[in-house]
């Protein structure tokens, strides 16, 4: 497959005086030195969910099987989580012993930092009464959370969703749909979370 010419990616896999060994893919110890490099350096991992197992789901990572408990999978409660198997996503290794046998991965950890980081971003470039672009992430009967930035959402109540009255945010939005917003105010939680309200109607735009 290849040709004089041709550049490849390739792997050291042994170094023997001036020989020198190169495979196209990594070894099973190169795999586990990254993995355990990603570890202590608090690095992302890119990862495959691969099964649903007692407690959590198993996790692909460059070839090894990692644990991902069910409550570390998302920031909010994993309903089906045979409904994840096959998704690609990022994970941050919290365990990594027996030399890559024993491993635990969380996503909702890196959302977390995600989350906090864009947090503040946002809340340094905005002000209450700016009128800002979102997309409705998800729909409850109470309201509707609008994602402002990757991580960062925003709740915009049942009642701030138009001038008419409505019983079911479901009835005026739908999930993935883009809108703007009035910024209106910000809270913090007895758990110290900053929740951001918004406004749909108050933006001057009737979904």
């Amino acid at each position: 497959p290849y040709k004089t010419g041709d550049k490849l990616d390739l792997y050291v896999t042994m170094v023997k005086g001036a020989e020198i060994s190169l495979s196209p893919s990594r070894s099973a110890k190169h795999v586990a030195g990254d993995l355990e490099d990603a570890f202590d350096m608090m690095l992302p991992v890119e990862g495959r969910v691969a099964e649903v197992v007692k407690g959590g789901v198993r996790v692909n990572i460059l070839g090894k099987l990692a644990f991902c408990p069910i409550s570390q999978l998302d920031n909010s409660f994993v309903e089906k989580p045979e409904d994840w198997i096959g998704k690609k996503l990022e994970f941050r290794i919290t365990k990594f012993k027996e030399g890559g046998r024993d491993i635990v991965v969380s996503r909702k950890m890196l959302l977390s930092e995600q989350k906090d980081l864009g947090e503040g971003t946002f809340l340094s470039e905005h002000k209450p009464g700016d009128i800002v672009s979102g997309t409705v992430r998800r729909l409850e009967k109470f309201g509707a959370f609008i994602e402002l930035a990757p991580g960062v959402d925003g709740l915009a109540h049942v009642s701030e969703l138009a001038w008419s009255r409505v019983n079911d945010p479901a009835e005026v939005l739908q999930v993935g749909q883009d809108v703007k917003v009035k910024f209106i105010k910000t809270d913090v939680d007895a758990a110290g979370r900053t929740r951001i309200s918004l406004s749909i109607k108050q933006a001057g735009e009737q979904p």
